[in-house]
């Protein structure tokens, strides 16, 4: 018998067992298409078309050289199946050589949807001017679908109205009833029999985890992506029907073939997007069904595949057995693998406890070594430092004495020292007089305050001009104003000739505070005191011009012209004495210099008290100074005696800092490397250390997989004896019938399948398929 038709049995096999093994391509590609789109709830039906267009795209190709038409049936329907919309798209692929194409369709509405060719319509019959490129069209239709899909819903064991549904919780029922319309009377065995189209009816639906658990459905696939539950179930309304099968030994049981799907689910606050079902009259030809040509090789295949059968049974008990004695010893690898991973963490932590101590230890070497040189390089400077002592120590002799002789001179130095600072500190004194320092700070505040008066008079004139008043009017106001300026002026000119004095008694001790040590200090005091009276000197000039000004608007004639002349000129007046003048801005930084010299006269008056009192006690100690000269001079004889010894004892240590660079350098030589060969310790124990948390972990997933190795073994034991108990021997009684009658019947059933190729319409020159995609709305 011929290999190959054991692949045509299967297909046979496959029309019983589809509901419990399912529609596996199917499934592999929604899983693939989920994979790649984790997008919002809002794409969900833009991914279940996605899934069906995929699936629809399965269909093969039309041979070469034939016109041939593709056909997607788009409808839409509400959340119970009901259509509300039918949308056609109809791809004509063109062979290449043909310019003008005729297609028959019942459609409405047509239009061109990826190019610009026209078409003529006479009745069904279109014409289309193709230039030999494919054509793609669109249309409507309220033409009656060949199958219909009908969804009910039950919530806690009791039928719902689905506009009822939304927001409910409990326990979710949700059947999905296909109904095949489309069937025909053909002779088989010179007998009239019923054959349905082989619709395959595939659908698919998104369900959120946070809405539904525990989902299950009875023909079909639930595939999680842990937010979602992707459902996607298949069945074949009129199949059984066509086919005619029945259990053994059980007359009225047919085989459970499915024609409706039941989806379960406990629901929490139902929300439900749109389901997606595909039907297709073509699928059945994928599964092989139109190979099977022999009723001998068809029996000759049945009794090998129960063979088959009961060796995979013997062969999935042999496998459980040997599952069951590996998962014995994975714990035991699990315990070693355990005892290894601690091991290597043991290992790691002194690696990196060596390596840090081997950092100290070079560290400290280093520092050593940097200390060495410093000793030498301090052990040189030392030998200089003595040599240069001894020399200096006989230098110091030599000035002490001179020293001694000079001090004699110093008791009337300093006498004249101390009355000069006594002086410095005597003209302070007056500086520091309250009466006066208020005067000043009270003269210069009045400096801003009489222009800020000024100021605000000026502005009254402005307005007095502005309401109509004569010039006259306006010269006696500018009169008055004459005035505040001159009183202005005479304090500005009372507060600069005091700033003045104090300048002339500063000046006059200048050069005592250099003597003093306090030339730094008493430089900023003195330049802050400068720059007071040149800025009040300025303030001074200003005022001047500005007195002069006003005097000559105060004394002119009267008149129309003279008064537009007031009024330009007092407004410049107005603004020469404003806040933002420099007038203003120079009495307000006077008034802030003389407090900074009121302030730095207080300060300097504290330190020559210091200075005052200091030298008081330096001219009480200068006659016992002599005497203490000549006991320096005694104390510099005695130590020059020991100059010698000093010097012998210089060169010693310098010879002996030679020796000792010589045998740090010999100590740190090994640094590098004994530093590089810990850390590589240390990080080829962290690469031990990983790989054992990763063996760890992998153990543990060995376990874990072997586990359910075992449990599956055991399921596949259990579902190998069930499938060839209830299956495949079941199966094989039943071929061992009348298997020439079945096989008439699956050719009649392809033969309609391949005899149903439009739903709108297809010209007899063309091959065509279609594909029905029914979107239910979605339930919020």
């Amino acid at each position: 018998m011929k290999k190959g038709w054991r692949k045509k049995a299967a297909a046979v096999t496959a029309v019983g067992m589809i509901a419990v093994v399912g529609c596996t391509y199917l499934f592999a590609d929604s899983q693939k298409a989920d994979a790649a789109k984790k997008e919002e709830a809002s794409q969900e039906a833009e991914e279940l078309r996605s899934i069906t267009e995929q699936v629809a795209n399965k269909s093969a190709p039309a041979p070469g050289g034939t016109l041939s038409k593709d056909e997607s049936v788009y409808v839409t329907a509400d959340a119970e199946g009901n259509v509300e919309e039918i949308i056609v798209s109809d791809w004509m692929k063109n062979a290449g050589t043909v310019h003008e194409l005729e297609d028959q369709s019942e459609l409405t509405d047509i239009k061109n949807v990826k190019g610009d060719e026209k078409f003529q319509k006479e009745g069904q019959k279109l014409t289309w001017k193709t230039k030999g490129t494919d054509i793609y069209y669109q249309g409507k239709t309220k033409k009656s679908l060949p199958v219909s899909v009908n969804i009910t819903y039950k919530l806690n064991g009791k039928e719902v109205d689905v506009k009822e549904l939304a927001g409910k919780s409990g326990s979710l029922e949700m059947n999905i009833q296909y109904t095949n319309h489309s069937r025909n009377t053909v002779k088989i065995q010179d007998k009239d029999t019923e054959v349905y189209t082989p619709f395959v009816m595939v659908t698919g639906m998104f369900l959120p985890t946070d809405n539904f658990t525990n989902v299950q459905i009875d023909h079909g696939k639930v595939i999680s992506d842990a937010s979602r539950d992707i459902v996607i179930g298949v069945a074949f309304p009129g199949l059984k029907q066509s086919l005619d099968l029945k259990e053994p030994d059980t007359e009225d049981t047919d085989f459970k073939i499915p024609e409706s799907l039941t989806i379960t689910a406990d629901v929490t606050d139902f929300t439900m997007g749109p389901t997606l079902t595909l039907a297709s009259s073509d699928m059945l030809g994928e599964l092989g069904f139109d190979d099977i040509n022999s009723f001998e090789d068809l029996q000759d295949s049945m009794k090998e595949l129960s063979d088959a059968s009961n060796r995979l049974v013997d062969g999935s008990g042999t496998l459980k057995d040997g599952i069951s004695a590996l998962q014995d010893k994975t714990g035991e690898f699990g315990d070693g693998i355990h005892t290894l991973n601690s091991g290597i963490g043991e290992l790691h932590d002194g690696a990196e406890a060596l390596a840090s101590g081997v950092g100290d230890y070079t560290a400290g070497a280093a520092a050593l070594a940097g200390g060495v040189t410093a000793y030498t390089a301090g052990a040189s400077q030392l030998a200089e430092g003595i040599r240069t002592y001894t020399a200096g120590e006989e230098s110091l002799a030599s000035g002490v004495e001179e020293l001694a002789a000079g001090t004699k001179e110093l008791p009337g130095a300093v006498s004249n020292l101390n009355q000069g600072i006594q002086g410095v500190k005597s003209g302070l004194d007056s500086l520091t007089d309250e009466q006066k320092t208020q005067a000043l700070l009270q003269g210069s505040s009045s400096v801003a305050e009489g222009i800020g008066t000024v100021n605000s008079t000026l502005k009254a004139i402005e307005s007095v001009l502005d309401s109509g008043a004569s010039a006259a009017d306006v010269q006696t106001l500018l009169r008055s104003v004459v005035s505040g300026v001159k009183t202005s002026l005479t304090n500005d000119s009372a507060v600069l000739e005091i700033l003045k004095g104090v300048q002339d008694v500063a000046g006059d001790y200048k050069g005592l505070a250099d003597r003093a040590g306090l030339g730094d200090t008493f430089q900023a005091y003195y330049g802050q005191l400068e720059d007071c009276i040149h800025r009040l000197q300025e303030n001074v000039d200003t005022e001047t011009i500005l007195l002069t000004q006003l005097q000559s608007a105060a004394g002119g004639t009267s008149g129309t012209s003279d008064l537009d002349t007031l009024k330009g000129y007092i407004h410049q007046l107005v603004e020469a004495t404003g806040e933002n003048s420099d007038l203003y801005q120079g009495a307000a930084s006077v008034h802030s210099g003389i407090e900074s010299v009121v302030e730095g006269s207080k300060a300097m008056k504290n330190i020559m008290d210091k200075v005052a009192e200091g030298s008081n006690t330096l001219n009480a100690s200068a006659g016992s100074l002599g005497t203490g000269i000549n006991s320096l001079k005694s104390g510099a004889d005695e130590l020059s005696s020991y100059n010698g010894e000093l010097n012998k004892g210089a060169s010693d240590l310098l010879a002996g800092s030679g020796d000792l660079i010589s045998g740090v350098k010999e100590l740190t030589g090994n640094n590098s490397a004994l530093n590089n060969g810990a850390q590589a310790l240390s990080s080829g124990t962290n690469t031990l250390q990983n790989g054992g948390s990763r063996l760890m972990d992998g153990s543990e997933q060995l376990t874990s997989g072997v586990k359910q190795l075992a449990d599956g073994s055991r399921d596949l034991a259990d579902g190998m004896k069930e499938f060839d108990e209830t299956g495949i021997q079941k199966l094989s009684e039943v071929f061992d019938g009348d298997i020439q009658t079945l096989k008439d019947r699956i050719d009649a059933v392809m033969d309609e399948g391949e005899r149903y190729q439009s739903f709108s319409g297809i010209s007899d020159q063309m091959d065509g398929n279609v594909k029905f995609i029914i979107e239910t709305a979605e339930i919020k």
